[in-house]
């Protein structure tokens, strides 16, 4: 898939270093409409959002490198993106979601997911976050 945003489309950058489900996201939201970046980590997603400047973020919580949560933190700390953030993720311990929505998190979603409550989720985060 091309990096590249098209046109006047809402921008989502895809965060999951599962190529498989990478994929079957951006290829949901591009069809519904979106121009979608892709990260496979998160060291990889704060240099698209300093280029890109998307509006939405999907970031899975658990990836090498760097994961959600510390994502979350740095991109705090660029104070360059009003970006809604929602963490995908298989943990379902109340602290790790608390600790997110402190760190920035808009959403955070269980896996497994229903593509159409994500593309729902993308929608709802654009509609609220007009910057």
């Amino acid at each position: 898939m091309n990096n590249t945003p098209i046109g006047n489309r809402p921008t989502v950058l895809t965060v999951e270093d599962e190529p498989d489900i990478r994929g079957i996201i951006a290829e949901e939201l591009s069809e519904a409409g979106f121009n979608v970046i892709q990260a496979a980590n998160g060291e990889a997603a704060l240099a698209m959002v300093r280029q890109y400047h998307p509006k939405v973020i999907i970031i899975d919580l658990v990836m090498p490198k760097m994961n959600g949560l510390q994502f979350l933190l740095r991109l705090a700390a660029l104070e360059t993106d009003n970006a809604s953030v929602i963490v995908i993720s298989g943990m379902t311990d109340p602290l790790i979601t608390e600790t997110c929505r402190g760190a920035g998190a808009s959403l955070i979603m269980d896996k497994p997911f229903h593509l159409d409550d994500l593309r729902i989720a993308v929608i709802n985060a654009i509609a609220n976050n007009p910057c």
